[in-house]
């Protein structure tokens, strides 16, 4: 299935249309531009895919796609 990350850059550019050119592990989610609906499809996605929420108080626009993916995987091992 790939890595916790690859997981993430699929669901960014394959399901919320995400230009490939924005995704890369040090790019901040607040760079990617998602509106409101794509957020909470985001974090549906992400709690559907992996078993767990990744914001619990809320977006962070400041966290980084590789933090995300390194909380998503820690996550993962917790469960």
């Amino acid at each position: 299935m790939g890595t916790t990350y690859d997981q993430l850059v699929h669901i960014l550019t394959g399901k919320l249309e995400v230009p490939a050119e924005r995704v890369r592990p040090d790019a901040l989610f607040g760079e990617l531009e998602l509106d409101s609906l794509a957020v909470v499809e985001l974090e549906v996605v992400l709690e559907e895919t992996f078993g767990v929420e990744l914001w619990s108080d809320g977006f962070d626009q400041s966290m980084s796609l590789a933090e995300a993916a390194n909380q998503l995987a820690a996550s993962q091992l917790e469960v």
